[in-house]
């Protein structure tokens, strides 16, 4: 017979509380594990993360560390779990994009369809769609327009130029966040700004 998981009784269907969950396989305990990007990874643009599931039951999905995924694994049935690893964009431009007359993917595109890809494997991995955003900010981005204004409802004429993602702020004019005042962007298509900047963090 298989290992079998001994899942607390919490409600898995949010990521919070799926990470808040400890599995136990016969003597082991396998710990959920929350990602902390670096500066580092922000540059790279990108993070691998890790998840494991019962195959019977997919809404047992839970985000585990790098040494769980290659090392903890192998003591589960290969034919009653399974694992996934998901790059997960968490810098970048927001939307799809024309740079030099290409079309490039935006953070929320390259989300999506890692987790399309993955949910072959782990069906359960599509409650990350709750929160395509997460851990995302970024600096030195562009828009051709079509995405902001520089007032709250869309009555100006769009924002074309640099902008960057402030933390607890959201969109703002040029490349960086600096002390100098510098005005927010308000998405045209009505969204709350702090949607984007709120979307860091372990929980969705």
């Amino acid at each position: 017979m298989p290992p079998e998981f001994n899942f607390d009784n919490k409600n898995t269907n949010t990521y919070g509380e799926l990470n808040s969950s400890i599995i136990r396989v016969g003597e082991m305990i396998l710990k959920s594990f929350v990602p902390k990007p670096k500066d580092v990874d922000y540059k790279k643009g990108y993070i691998p993360r890790y998840f494991i599931a019962k195959n019977w039951l997919p809404q047992s999905i839970v985000e585990v560390s790098v040494d769980t995924f290659d090392n903890d694994f192998s003591v589960l049935n290969p034919g009653a779990y399974n694992r996934v690893q998901v790059n997960w964009q968490i810098s970048g431009n927001l939307k799809n994009y024309v740079m030099q007359g290409g079309k490039k993917e935006g953070v929320i595109t390259k989300n999506k369809k890692e987790v399309n890809k993955a949910k072959k494997l782990l069906p359960g991995i599509v409650i990350l769609k709750q929160n395509l955003l997460q851990f995302y900010k970024s600096e030195n981005l562009y828009t051709n327009g079509g995405e902001y204004t520089l007032a709250s409802g869309g009555t100006e004429p769009s924002y074309v130029g640099l902008y960057h993602i402030a933390a607890g702020i959201g969109p703002m004019v040029g490349s960086h966040h600096t002390g100098a005042q510098h005005a927010t962007l308000y998405p045209i298509d009505g969204s709350d700004p702090a949607t984007i900047a709120n979307s860091m963090g372990g929980t969705l």
